[in-house]
């Protein structure tokens, strides 16, 4: 069979880890073209970090890249979630690894880590990087350009026009909401505990990252944001000391805090002709369950067992009933996680009562083995 070209569009983690993988294909040429706006393959938010499950580690294995990546991640044993009911009672659900017969339930990695170990990857290999424009804006079609490719696979959510083109009908909720992030350093080491308490601003997150740091993402109403933005660092760490008490080390410092707006995002088609979506290009996600790149990662997954699949029997690669396949199982897949995390927020920002028993009852075993579950997608599971 004829070499396929396959064209790969994005700068971020999925795209490069899409051109990674999809270079291990036979018979197949990978481009990798940055978005429009022409930022360093290589740049991110100091700020940022991704809880990795375990189907992404799979995936990051499948690509040779968890070998030097391992070394550098944080691993977490335990979820705690917390709040107040309405009448001020604590109320705390602890999901321990053990309970599945695990040694942890994920992992904290830095995105500088992440994206500068991928981008030393791709130097190591025959996937062609470019930056050229890939749409004809004033017709609003794609240029011959794309034409060229068998495949063109869109894995940046800033690659509007591209996706619109994909999919003109997309659901958008807008949150009204902002999340807070910034790097939370302890005086003394801390334990393997991914903390999570739903505050009468909105969720707030603890994500160790090291020995002795947290990534705190906090998701707070528009007003409630502007109320708190004039905090100052003494007045930011009295709050957490007292909303988690013993359960972390006393926080000596805080990082430079940044900030970006929450919405959610789904397209309702994944694949056109000969273009397909996947990761924050075909879904975003409220960042309640940290699970934005891990379902980006299920995205590649599930398109290069397809693709692995096309190439054995012969067929082009945008052959429209192994597409179809694709993206029946992940828009399933990533609209259960949607739902979830939309009632999760839902019931804990607006009823801290129905809270408060919801955290009794996921006490029991198996409600606890069914969040965990969905929490890390279907495609995941614990045993």
């Amino acid at each position: 069979m004829r070499l396929q070209k396959i064209l790969v569009v994005g700068s971020g983690a999925i795209a490069m880890a899409t051109a990674i993988l999809l270079d291990s294909l036979s018979n197949v040429e990978v481009v990798l073209v940055a978005n429009e706006n022409n930022e360093p393959v290589n740049k991110a938010t100091p700020e940022r970090c991704f809880a990795m499950s375990k189907g992404s580690i799979s995936v990051l294995k499948k690509a040779g890249l968890w070998d030097r990546l391992s070394p550098l991640v944080f691993s977490f044993s335990t979820i705690r979630v917390t709040g107040k009911s309405s009448s001020d009672q604590d109320c705390t659900l602890d999901i321990d690894a053990q309970d599945f017969g695990e040694t942890h339930l994920g992992c904290i990695l830095r995105e500088t880590i992440l994206l500068d170990v991928l981008f030393s990857k791709l130097e190591n290999l025959n996937v062609k990087r470019k930056n050229i424009p890939y749409l004809d804006k004033q017709n609003n079609t794609i240029k011959p350009l794309l034409t060229e490719y068998d495949l063109t696979i869109v894995a940046d959510g800033r690659a509007e026009e591209l996706i619109k083109w994909v999919s003109p009908k997309q659901s958008i909720k807008t949150y009204n909401e902002t999340a807070l992030v910034c790097d939370v350093y302890t005086s003394t080491p801390l334990k393997p505990v991914a903390m999570q308490n739903f505050t009468s601003y909105g969720p707030l997150a603890l994500l160790p990252s090291s020995q002795n740091s947290y990534s705190l993402v906090w998701s707070l109403e528009n007003q409630k944001f502007t109320d708190l933005i004039d905090w100052g660092d003494d007045e930011l760490i009295k709050f957490l000391n007292d909303t988690f008490g013993g359960g972390i080390p006393p926080i000596k410092e805080l990082s430079k805090r940044s900030s970006f707006p929450l919405f959610r995002y789904h397209a309702e088609q994944y694949f056109r002709e000969k273009c397909v979506l996947i990761g924050d290009a075909a879904h975003r996600i409220h960042p309640l369950a940290g699970q934005g790149l891990n379902l980006g990662f299920a995205d590649l997954m599930a398109l290069y067992n397809t693709l692995l699949a096309t190439n054995h029997r012969d067929w082009m690669l945008s052959e429209t009933k192994m597409l179809k396949r694709y993206e029946c199982e992940r828009r399933k897949e990533n609209t259960k996680v949607i739902i979830f995390t939309d009632l999760v927020d839902k019931i804990f920002r607006r009823n801290h009562s129905i809270a408060n028993h919801l955290l009794s009852l996921s006490n029991n075993s198996m409600i606890k083995k069914m969040m965990v579950n969905q929490a890390f997608g279907s495609k995941n599971k614990l045993n």
